[in-house]
């Protein structure tokens, strides 16, 4: 079949075959970076679910040092983020169609430890966030009372 065509013909047809390799090479290339940054913002969201997690940590570790509510606050509000954190990872998991349930695990386990941070503090607070207020200050009154 090629026998038949002329050089110029042939040389057409090379030109065309060369240029649709590049085409192809340069849509594979496009397809596989795309595909890396997002299975890089994946890998972004794993390490900053680890980091608020450990900001959660300290969180509660602050407040149990010094009973001060602005570690709640900072709590809470570092809570939201991880719980977005994590909602983006799982949404960008289904893109992909990889399985998600380990995430959901971990929205739901997130959701306990807030639950159980907020009865900490809401305990602490009935004990007395000081020596003058809850029930260390009942009984600081009671003592200098007798």
């Amino acid at each position: 079949m090629l026998s038949s065509l002329t050089i110029r013909q042939k040389m057409l047809l090379m030109f065309v075959s060369v240029i649709l390799g590049f085409v192809t090479l340069n849509y594979l290339i496009y397809s596989s970076e795309t595909e890396s940054k997002f299975y890089g913002k994946i890998e972004t969201h794993v390490a900053e679910m680890k980091a608020d997690m450990l900001m959660l940590r300290r969180n509660e570790k602050d407040f149990l040092l010094r009973n001060t509510l602005k570690y709640q606050d900072k709590f809470l509000k570092n809570y939201n983020i991880s719980l977005q954190t994590a909602e983006n990872l799982k949404i960008n998991l289904d893109k992909v169609g990889f399985d998600s349930t380990e995430v959901k695990k971990y929205i739901s386990v997130l959701g306990i430890y807030k639950r159980d941070f907020m009865n900490l503090v809401k305990t602490q607070k009935e004990i007395g966030l000081d020596e003058k207020s809850g029930l260390y200050g009942a009984l600081r009154d009671s003592v200098h009372k007798v």
